[in-house]
């Protein structure tokens, strides 16, 4: 990979890795992430041929290239609700629901304040609490530590409603096909961890 396009950020905020790579290197391949073997491979388009046990969702990009899929959340009792979502690897949580204004869900009876992390901006803080169900695609995951945070600080992402983080990408393995705009899933080994309580 030669004439690669970097960016050096001037201060140390305490992420704990030295790089990011994104967009500039996934774009051109075919990503597929096993959690099983704890690898990630790339593909050129033509070398990987995806087979029947892949399950297919249409993955779409706004303005920074950033991967985002349309999934639903049932909180509670109600009826599941298709919020917007963008991916976020570096994110320790299941799923994040963002606090706005418009927010198309209603915040659990049940929870607590926590730490969420640190990102680009700082530190992060908000609520944590169970939500009765997620939806991807043929997948319904239940019972997901959820974690609630306003989204003028959390995100940067307009009209963003969630962040799926690594917590639930981990439950599959997972190709990112990004010039056919698909994320390929298909669970592994750690889908029926459902519940992971935060530390």
């Amino acid at each position: 990979m030669v004439n690669q396009p970097v960016i050096i950020m001037q201060e140390n905020i305490g992420m704990g890795s030295n790089g990011i790579i994104g967009y500039s290197i996934f774009g051109h391949y075919k990503t597929e992430f096993d959690y099983d073997k704890n690898t990630m491979t790339l593909y050129k388009s033509d070398y990987l041929q995806i087979d029947s046990s892949w399950t297919s969702i249409p993955m779409y990009f706004k303005n920074n290239n950033i991967p985002w899929i349309d999934a639903s959340v049932k909180i509670e009792s109600e009826e599941p609700v298709q919020l917007s979502m963008y991916i976020d690897f570096a994110a320790g949580d299941e799923i994040v629901l963002l606090e706005k204004s418009d927010m198309k869900f209603t915040i659990p009876k049940e929870t607590k304040e926590i730490f969420i992390g640190r990102g680009l901006s700082g530190d992060i803080y908000g609520k944590s609490g169970i939500i009765s169900k997620l939806i991807i695609g043929p997948y319904e995951l239940h019972n997901l530590n959820a974690s609630f945070a306003d989204a003028k600080v959390r995100s940067k992402q307009d009209k963003a409603d969630a962040i799926i983080g690594n917590a639930l990408l981990r439950k599959f393995n997972l190709i990112f096909d990004y010039s056919n705009r698909r994320l390929y899933l298909k669970q592994n080994s750690n889908f029926k961890n459902q519940v992971r309580p935060h530390e």
